[in-house]
């Protein structure tokens, strides 16, 4: 029996940034480790960072992504937490991840 590969990404709104950086923080150690996925899937957020994964984006394209365009499509209450989270931490958090 062949082994086949599967990347699942979990949704999470805002959060794919830390996804992206998770997986960048992974290439680091294990640099052909998306050529051996097979299926790329995920839920919400998750999938479109599937998707990106899956066109040939890196995690840090995706990241860049999320930073630049995600007030475009997640909803204006995840900019809200997020942004009332920065400034009770004193930190831009998307810049940091």
């Amino acid at each position: 029996m062949s082994t086949y590969r599967i990347l699942s990404i979990d949704g999470g709104g805002i959060r794919g940034v830390l996804t992206a950086r998770i997986l960048e923080r992974l290439l680091e150690d294990q640099p052909d480790l998306l050529q051996k996925v097979d299926l790329f899937a995920g839920t919400s957020t998750g999938g479109l960072l599937a998707l990106g994964f899956a066109a040939g984006w890196s995690p840090a394209e995706a990241r860049a992504f999320y930073v630049e365009k995600a007030h475009w499509f997640l909803p204006i209450i995840s900019w809200m937490i997020c942004e009332t989270w920065v400034m009770q931490s004193g930190r831009n958090m998307l810049f940091r991840v």
